[in-house]
């Protein structure tokens, strides 16, 4: 089978409809220029075989195989291949009776992508098999070697290697037989568990429960025998008791007594009305006083008023102190600061006072510094040449007509020298006062780094204030919703606690039984865990559940074995472990049924009405799984006596119809159906949770945005402190020295400037003037001497009068700084100041209203102390009198107790002695009726009462203990009515039909792992059959491999052999030798070597069992022209029987191709041209 044509359509970079046809059965070339689509045919092979590892051919999804993307307007790509299948002998299984096989594969935009085989659709798995069965597995390939994959042979591991081997061994079908074996052995397994499942938790489980519920039946039948015996012998005992009590004189001897103690009751009666008489009269006497008891309780309500008072009195004083002392630190606080500002005040005018002296000073010193500076300036200028600034122009001196030819000289000369004097006067000036400037910079750099500190701290209180984001709305509104919630919550709490107290029934109270107790495992109780999806059912529900609605759910019966020893229960309950509580449920059959005679959901399971976690379904199972609910009772008589159902059926008005017979209704209780109460409970506390949350939630934020306002207020007051201190720095800033000097030396720089080129055109002047001024040179050099030396002196005392200067501006500036701080220091103080005066006066308004109420508390204390004790006065004298009577009523009434008590105790004996002549006589009357009762009821008494109590007889009542016979005959009939609940009586024949159940699922597990050791020795088989297979396999292979690879490269041999400590089937490694030596890794080899090791490998692969085809994507991308000739001569030459599809840029190996197909990229569009080489090496050119 191999390729005849392929249709390309929308796929990659052939954006329109090509055709490739008249592929060679044998060897077929690719070439063109990179990016012209050489190896976009070579995907759009892999992509019609399956591929689906998209990187292979480099795209990361379906869509991407699409023309740009589908943004051309190409919304889908497709491929179509056409194989011939003229040599049946490599036909696809299946597909004989084909000669050509046509196989096409579209994706589109969206992800739609499908294939058909012959024009008809076809699925992944059937195109899979087609090509699986010929080899061509394209996700595992060994035919397909893509672009820089052809060394990467030589890095696989050794599995991956030995897998290429299996591959063209063919034992990949061993290994899915072997696969498909352990799966078998697997389903095998599978149901042997099930066998042994179903016998541990069904079968033998019922085994056992039968051949205990055969042993409760053995022992019924025997304890009934038992029984029978025990109960003729008691009736035996009875009948002769009986006939004694017939026999019995008690009767008369209790008459007797009863006389006596009649006549001695009557005695005692007189006495004691003459003693009650007495104590009449003494208690009259004693109630004739004084209330006693109001008295006393005049005096407590007194005592706790003074006790009250006291306690008032003793805060309001504590209170007074502290704040009498708080008013006392205040005014201490107050003085200290006074005298504060006072001192401050005083340091202020001593330092206004010496600052005054020191400016006086200063303003000299600039004054005279002025007018040396104006001196100065004026003979640098040349206006006077005295020391005193006078004219120096002698009107004698010179003749007019010297004075006008020189005026032009002396005029250019003049203004050339001012210049330069005050060039030099100013550079002089400005080094100067650039070292003042560094002499000042300490200064400067001290308040520059204080302003800089303080803009910092200003940009980092605006930040934190602007970070708080106060909103005062956001609080107003929170205030209003707690003003709502309040009321809402504390009526919400209110109604719960009315509903729980009256439903207290429904609380589970324990204590933990252990420290490490799981709470969480117990659910609590029935009721409380459901939710009612109908309130209308709450009715139908609780007579559902009955009792069972106050059952305690339960995680696991560990947890209920520790409640019920150790959790000190109040009350008796039952518990539903989740682990061990079966759930009984309805037939859903039954349920389909009741629904054909109820439509409209009119029956449902009483299940279905109701809510619960899905955790808690054993329990409601066993709680309402077993019921129906009707909505009327038409329907509810349906469900239960239908034969189909036949289920408890209760109606919504509580009517409840058993499928025994039995019917169950009557009125409603009227304190309403317990699980509505509970359900608006339940609801209640939902709605006081979430508002209880909800008003939690409004309080923090409330406390939140306190204590943000608080701190908003702080920072605000830091802000204005530092804004005024930064303003205080800035006025410094301008009287600094350091400023007033830079703004001197910029001056002076732009004078200099000017000056500089006053000078030039000066000199321009003086050199044109030059020649009239020769003759006075001698005289104007004298002058010039005599003003330099005088401008020296000037300069000297210029100097002194400024660093005199400099330093008393630093004094000035220095205590003028001091000033300002005791300035901001007395404001400050005079702000607190006012503060504690306000907080004085409101707190001595509190102090003279506390001291009214100290006074007021001390006067009432004072009044009560005097009235308790007049009462405690009278009090006493009362009861010295009152106890003297109490004494004589007392000793009256122990008599009289005597009497009523020896009078009660003659009733009590006459009641007794009465109550046992009535027994006695009814006993008699009783023994009569029984004895003619028994002998009725049983006959044989007549013919066996003679051996009643005769010694050796079966009735023989002193050998055994009639009260032992009885116990245990009660003993015998309560095991016997217990065994009668729960026995079964078919358990014989049940017994036998399981255990016969037994026999058969044992016999089918033997069966089954008899047939899975089968299973077991064909695979070992079958591993031994590859192994034989893979090992012939590898000799050949390596045998080609060394011969190819020495033939590719002489000198050179190769071979496939094990890694080191493992044998074949673990792994095969590449092993190269040149010459002799065998190298230890292939990293030695260059990357042509390579790439002739590893075209080696396959081509040895391909002489044992070829593949159909093979494509290689330049594969001799790193060898050169003569390994490249070699190659496609021998593809040529000697592998015939497979169709080779090259993909190469090198001549060498596609001349040697029987076609040549050429790609072009033209106006961004792929085409293709075939070309076909014949024997004399003549092209023939066919485009596509």
């Amino acid at each position: 089978m191999y390729i005849e044509d392929i249709i390309i359509d929308g796929f990659k970079s052939y954006a329109n409809r090509t055709v490739i046809e008249g592929f060679d059965p044998t060897f077929n070339a690719i070439t063109g220029l990179n990016g012209s689509g050489k190896s976009n045919i070579l995907d759009s092979i892999c992509f019609v075989l399956g591929i689906s590892n998209l990187s292979q051919v480099r795209v990361d999804s379906l869509q991407e195989l699409v023309y740009k993307k589908g943004q051309a307007g190409i919304t889908k790509a497709s491929v179509t291949i056409t194989f011939n299948n003229s040599d049946k002998k490599q036909s696809p299984a299946g597909y004989e009776h084909l000669d050509k096989i046509t196989v096409t594969r579209q994706v589109a935009i969206g992800g739609r992508n499908k294939y058909l085989i012959n024009g008809h659709n076809a699925q992944l798995s059937r195109v899979q098999d087609l090509f699986h069965s010929v080899q061509l597995n394209v996700n595992n390939p060994h035919f397909l070697i893509m672009q820089g994959r052809i060394t990467k042979v030589l890095n696989m591991k050794p599995p991956e290697i030995l897998a290429m081997i299996e591959e063209a061994a063919g034992t990949r079908m061993f290994e899915m037989k072997k696969n498909s074996a352990l799966n078998t052995i697997e389903k095998k397994q599978k149901k042997v568990d099930e066998i042994t499942k179903v016998l541990a938790e069904e079968i033998t489980p019922t085994l056992d429960k039968l051949r205990g519920e055969r042993t409760s039946y053995m022992k019924f039948t025997n304890n009934q025998t038992l029984i029978d015996r025990l109960q003729r012998f008691i009736i035996a005992y009875e009948y002769y008791t009986y006939e004694k009590k017939l026999e019995s004189s008690e009767f008369e001897s209790f008459k007797a007594e009863i006389d006596k103690g009649q006549k001695r009751k009557k005695d005692l009666t007189l006495k004691s009305t003459d003693l009650k008489a007495k104590i009449s009269e003494l208690a009259k006497q004693r109630e004739k006083e004084t209330n006693l008891e109001e008295m006393d309780q005049q005096e407590q309500k007194l005592s706790k008023e003074l006790v009250k008072y006291q306690t008032s009195h003793k805060h309001q004083k504590e209170s007074l102190d502290k704040e009498e002392g708080a008013i006392n630190n205040l005014a201490n606080t107050r003085e200290e600061i006074k005298q504060s500002i006072q001192q401050k005040q005083k340091e202020k005018q001593s330092m206004e006072k010496k600052i005054q002296s020191i400016v006086e000073e200063n303003q000299q010193i600039n004054a005279e510094l002025k007018t040396l500076q104006n001196k100065h300036n004026t003979m640098t200028t040349g206006i006077s040449t005295g020391a005193d600034g006078s004219s120096a122009a002698e009107d004698g001196s010179y003749t007019e007509q010297l004075m006008e030819a020189k005026k032009t000289a002396v005029n250019a000369a003049s203004e050339y020298k001012q210049a330069e004097f005050r060039v030099k006067h100013l550079q002089s000036e400005l080094i100067a006062k650039r070292k003042a400037i560094t002499q000042e910079q300490t200064d400067h750099k001290k308040l520059q780094a204080e302003q800089e500190l303080v803009e910092r701290e200003i940009q980092q209180l605006t930040r934190s204030i602007q970070e708080l984001q106060l909103d005062n709305s956001k609080q107003q509104e929170l205030t209003e919703k707690k003003r709502q919630l309040e009321p809402l919550v504390s009526k919400l709490r209110e109604e719960v606690g009315n509903a729980s107290a009256q439903l207290s029934g429904l609380e589970f109270n324990y204590t933990d039984p252990s420290k490490s107790f799981d709470r969480s495992k117990v659910k609590g109780i029935v009721a409380n865990l459901i939710t009612l999806k109908d309130v209308e059912t709450a009715t139908a529900l609780e007579i559902c559940a009955s009792g069972k609605l106050y059952n305690i759910v339960i995680e696991d019966d560990e947890t209920g074995k520790a409640l019920l020893s150790k959790g000190q229960l109040k009350r008796r309950v039952t518990l539903l472990p989740l682990n061990k509580v079966e759930g009984r449920s309805i037939d859903p059959q039954k349920i389909k049924n009741a629904q054909k005679i109820a439509p409209n959901g009119a029956v449902k399971p009483a299940i279905e009405f109701v809510e619960y976690d899905k955790e808690l379904q054993p329990a409601m199972n066993f709680v309402f799984g077993s019921t129906f609910i009707a909505t009327d009772k038409k329907y509810a008589q349906k469900a239960a006596f239908d034969s189909s159902i036949k289920v408890r059926t209760i109606s919504l008005e509580g009517d409840e119809y058993n499928p025994a017979g039995s019917l169950t209704g009557g009125s409603r209780p009227p304190s309403g159906s317990i699980l509505t109460q509970i359900q608006r409970l339940n609801e209640n506390n939902r709605c006081l949770r979430e508002n209880q949350s909800q008003l939690e939630h409004i309080n923090f934020e409330l406390v939140q945005l306190k204590s943000v306002t608080d701190r908003f207020k702080q920072l605000e007051q830091q802000l204005n402190i530092k804004q005024h201190a930064a303003s205080l720095i800035a006025q410094r800033f301008q009287l600094n020295p350091h400023h007033q000097l830079l703004e001197s030396i910029k001056e002076m720089e732009k004078s200099i400037e000017s000056d500089t080129q006053l000078i030039t055109n000066s000199m321009i002047k003086e050199k044109e003037a030059l020649e009239k001024v020769k003759q006075l040179e001698s005289q104007v050099n004298d002058f010039q001497s005599i003003r330099e030396s005088q401008l020296k002196d000037l300069e000297k005392k210029i100097q002194i009068t400024k660093e005199k200067c400099i330093k008393s501006n630093k004094i000035v500036k220095g205590e003028q700084v001091f000033i300002e701080k005791l300035d901001l220091e007395i404001q400050e103080m005079d702000n607190e100041l006012e503060n504690l005066s306000k907080e004085t006066q409101g707190n001595q308004g509190t102090i003279s209203k506390m001291r009214k109420d100290v006074d007021t508390l001390a006067r009432s204390i004072s009044e009560t102390n005097k009235q308790i004790q007049d009462i405690r006065e009278t009090l006493s004298e009362i009861r010295k009198d009152m106890a003297q009577k109490n004494d004589a009523i007392r000793s009256l009434h122990q008599e009289l107790e005597k009497i009523q008590s020896e009078i009660t105790e003659i009733d009590m004996s006459t009641e007794k002695l009465k109550s046992r002549m009535n027994r006695v006589d009814k006993d008699r009357q009783e023994a009569s009726k029984w004895l003619e009762a028994a002998i009725k009821k049983h006959t044989w008494i007549k013919n066996e009462k003679q051996l009643f109590n005769r010694p050796g007889s079966d009735f023989d009542f002193n050998a055994t203990d009639p009260s032992k016979a009885n116990s245990e005959y009660i003993k015998l009939q309560e095991e016997q009515e217990k065994l009668s609940k729960t026995i079964n009586r078919k358990v014989m024949s049940m017994f036998e039909k399981a255990e016969q159940e037994y026999q058969e699922l044992m016999e089918k597990k033997k069966i089954i792992e008899n047939d899975k050791s089968k299973i077991e020795h064909v695979i070992r088989e079958l591993d031994e059959k590859k192994n034989e297979s893979l090992r012939t396999t590898w000799k050949k292979v390596n045998k080609d491999f060394g011969s190819i690879f020495s033939t590719l490269l002489p000198g050179t041999s190769a071979k496939l052999e094990p890694p080191e400590g493992q044998n074949e089937l673990f792994g095969l490694e590449v092993k190269v030798a040149f010459g002799d030596v065998w190298k230890e890794t292939l990293s030695e080899l260059s990357g042509g070597q390579k790439s002739l090791l590893a075209l080696s490998l396959i081509l040895s692969l391909l002489l044992f069992k070829p593949a159909p085809m093979y494509i290689l994507d330049e594969i001799d991308a790193a060898l050169d022209l003569s390994h490249t000739q070699n190659i496609g001569m021998m593809l040529k030459q000697h592998f015939t029987s497979s169709q080779f599809i090259v993909v190469s840029l090198k001549e060498g190996m596609f001349t040697n191709a029987n076609v040549l197909f050429e790609t072009k990229f033209i106006d961004g569009v792929s085409k293709v041209h075939r070309t076909v080489f014949n024997k004399k090496d003549k092209q023939v050119g066919k485009k596509k």
